[in-house]
């Protein structure tokens, strides 16, 4: 029987420094079977270098991008290698030896000569050169082509062959956005959307960017007011079924003035955020009309980053599966120094701080009900379930579904992260664990022609909390969560926790 480390949960994993690449692909040792519709590339974005010079990040939404790549080939054999992102921020910091470019949670360091009224008003006629394009969020495939995203308006081309970065597209100049979504989602004919903020003469809009799926330019779609005229409300993702497109206007403000204040003062972005104790807005866009649907709804104060799934049902209502906080606390527990610093006796209760609730919200679309805004309650799908990066078999995206998947910190504090699988509809839970092994974004995979919904592989990449340079990627059979293969790697580098990542299957070119 295996002994449960006594120093609980180590928080600190989740931001590791790592200041070296590997940029020449090591052999992995591969055990048990892999699936062969399960080779390809496993690509992780997130966190990497947590300083720079004598500057450190403060939050762990500010470390300078790694990308991550497991490739199992059709051989059987597999191999991992990492890239640092070569973001403009990147060169910009490396150059200077320190952080010359503020993030979310980090003030940039400004030499003296820069400090004076007119070099900061100079400053901000660039609003490229003050945004970072540091995208350390998610690796997606849009039209064809991978791309890393953050929260900033850029996106990072990868050519995944050699994790190289290609170039930055940027949605500031070609759609106006300060920020964006880095959670695409696509329709059935797959094009994706994002929404991000815009500045119009007007005010703040919430813009729905549409990549069209042959490529071509990115259109803006519809921009929509916010709640509160100078104070758009942060976003981290969007939901979207078969005909709408859901925006979640939850009441952590982002005030332009202060932001914009912010910026002239070289503070962090987090600074100009603030929780109002108010209900959530709930927006659809209504894909075929292209109008924003005229009914609102309104839900109780909650927080939330990821959507795990949305559909329509059968009585023509939107449905929407998440994981959620009761207020937006969980981002300021998320700054480097409280998450390395050691908890003792107080780590069950750090811990506590990170739980959600897995809730659903059903959106009536009556259309005998003339209320133009509509007061809906999160219902709880679990009394036990807790995790984040939530995912459905994507095969069900879209669709009604029975399963939700996630990520998180042990359920009793102790050294070791989990996998979770959550049946909503008879509420059974079935988890994966295994000691000092921490996990991080899972990816489905699922077995072409399958008949049952939770016929494929759950691809979960871990690191351990004992050994810096060591990393696996396990396999679960999705079904009954026990593991059926494990890639493990060994660099001469830290290797680091990523946020999320992306399965490419070899069959693609």
């Amino acid at each position: 029987m295996s002994v449960v480390n006594e120093k609980g949960y180590d928080f600190g994993n989740i931001c590791r420094h790592c200041d070296q690449e590997t940029v020449q692909p090591i052999e992995c040792i591969v055990s048990g079977t892999i699936p062969k519709w399960a080779e390809g590339s496993y690509v992780y974005n997130g966190p990497g270098i947590t300083k720079i010079g004598k500057a450190s990040y403060k939050h762990c939404f500010d470390s300078a991008s790694i990308i991550q790549k497991v490739t199992v080939s059709a051989s059987g054999s597999a191999s991992y290698m990492s890239r640092f992102l070569r973001s403009q921020a990147y060169k910009r910091n490396m150059k200077a030896g320190t952080i010359t470019v503020g993030e979310f949670g980090t003030a940039p360091h400004v030499p003296d000569s820069e400090k004076g009224f007119f070099s900061k008003l100079r400053k901000m006629t660039d609003m490229e050169s003050v945004l970072s394009d540091n995208a350390v969020v998610s690796i997606v495939n849009i039209a064809g082509k991978h791309y890393a995203l953050g929260e900033t308006p850029f996106m990072q081309e990868l050519d995944i062959a050699t994790l190289e970065t290609k170039g930055r597209k940027s949605l500031y100049k070609e759609g106006g956005l300060m920020t964006q979504t880095p959670h695409p989602v696509k329709d059935k004919a797959g094009n994706s959307y994002i929404v991000g903020q815009s500045v119009t003469l007007t005010g703040p809009k919430y813009s729905i960017i549409k990549f069209p799926v042959d490529g071509s330019s990115p259109q803006t779609i519809a921009k929509l007011p916010t709640r509160w005229r100078l104070s758009p409300c942060y976003m981290h993702s969007l939901g979207i079924t078969e005909n709408y497109i859901i925006l979640v206007e939850m009441p952590l403000a982002v005030s332009v003035s202060e932001i914009m204040s912010d910026m002239f003062n070289n503070l962090a972005f987090i600074d100009g955020m603030k929780w109002h104790q108010e209900s959530v807005f709930v927006h659809l866009f209504d894909l075929r009309t292209q109008k924003p649907v005229r009914k609102k709804f309104t839900a109780s104060p909650m927080f939330l980053l990821h959507i795990a799934n949305c559909y329509e049902d059968a009585n023509g209502s939107v449905v929407m599966d998440f994981p959620c906080y009761a207020d937006s606390t969980v981002l300021h527990e998320m700054y480097i120094n409280k998450l390395r610093e050691p908890k003792g006796a107080k780590n069950k209760e750090f811990c506590d701080r990170f739980i959600t609730s897995i809730t659903r919200l059903v959106l009536p679309l009556n259309d005998n009900d003339s209320r133009t805004e509509i007061g809906v309650k999160g219902l709880p799908l679990s009394t036990t379930a807790s995790f984040e990066n939530p995912l459905v078999n994507p095969v069900y995206h879209r669709r009604k579904h029975r399963y939700i998947y996630g990520m998180g910190v042990s359920p009793n504090g102790a050294d070791k992260g989990q996998v979770t699988k959550l049946d909503v509809e008879t509420g059974e839970v079935k988890m994966f664990m295994e000691d000092q092994l921490y996990i991080a974004d899972p990816i489905f995979v699922p077995r072409p022609g399958a008949a049952d919904e939770d016929d494929g592989v759950l691809a979960v990449v871990c690191v351990r909390s004992d050994v810096y340079k060591f990393g696996c990627l396990v396999f679960l059979d999705a079904k009954t969560m026990t593991e059926v293969a494990r890639v493990t790697y060994q660099p001469q580098a830290v290797v680091p926790m990523p946020m999320h990542g992306l399965y490419i299957p070899n069959t693609l070119p």
